[in-house]
C-alpha cells in the first residue's frame, strides 16, 4: 500500500510518499518514506521506519506537527 501526500511548502520537497511493504523479511523496515521534489518528482530524501511512531519522528524532522500526526495516524 502506497500513499502520496502533496502538501506543498509544509514539507521538504512538497510531496511525501509512505509505502507499507507487503512482505517484510526479518530485520527489514516495513515502511519506506520518501520526500519528492514538487516539480521533478525526484527523491530528495528517503527513510525507513519500523512503526507508526518512527514514521511520526521522521515526519516531524521534515514537516509540521499537523502533517506528521495526520500522516502517521493512517498507518497504525
Amino acid at each position: 500500500m502506497k500513499k502520496t501526500f502533496k502538501i506543498g511548502e509544509c514539507a521538504v520537497g512538497g510531496i511525501i510518499t509512505v509505502e507499507r511493504k507487503k512482505k517484510v523479511k526479518e530485520n527489514q523496515a516495513p515502511f519506506d518514506i520518501n520526500f519528492l521534489d514538487w516539480n521533478t518528482k525526484q527523491i530528495i530524501a528517503s527513510y525507513h521506519a519500523y512503526s507508526s511512531d518512527d514514521i511520526y519522528d521522521v515526519l516531524m524532522d521534515n514537516t509540521t506537527h499537523y502533517w506528521a500526526d495526520k500522516i502517521a495516524s493512517q498507518f497504525n
